[in-house]
């Protein structure tokens, strides 16, 4: 989508019950302002806030050339973790382009009002789904 990979690739257990997914995204070049919606929610913020109040989430991200608007860099890396209402980015790494690096955390709390309106977000028919 405009220009970017990525292959995300990981595991859920405990379907069922809590899930607790595994993830690791992988991107050789991404848009970062692709993950943030305009002007209505996006399906991927639904996602998060479901996961973030009925399951866990722990996973590695990494963009060899991440962009954002005039932002470019290289070698994007963080850890993910989202659980119990709460998104950390943590050990948030990134060159970027004259011999600058950025470093930081990312936490994002969601309130209970946003949470008790999103529904699931998997729908339809999962064919070929694996238990662990």
């Amino acid at each position: 989508i405009n220009d970017s990979e990525a292959v995300v690739t990981g595991f859920v257990k405990q379907w069922n019950s809590i899930p607790q997914v595994s993830v690791m995204w992988n991107a050789p070049k991404f848009d970062l302002d692709l993950l943030i919606p305009k002007d209505e929610r996006s399906v991927l913020r639904d996602g998060v806030e479901w996961l973030a109040n009925h399951g866990k989430l722990a996973g590695s991200v990494l963009i060899e050339r991440p962009r954002y608007k005039t932002f470019s860099g290289q070698k994007l890396s963080a850890e993910l973790n989202i659980h119990d209402n709460l998104v950390t980015m943590d050990k948030i790494q990134a060159m970027v382009e004259e011999d600058g690096s950025l470093k930081g955390r990312v936490l994002s709390i969601f309130p209970q009002e946003s949470l008790q309106r999103c529904a699931p977000p998997l729908r339809g028919r999962i064919s070929r789904l694996k238990y662990f």
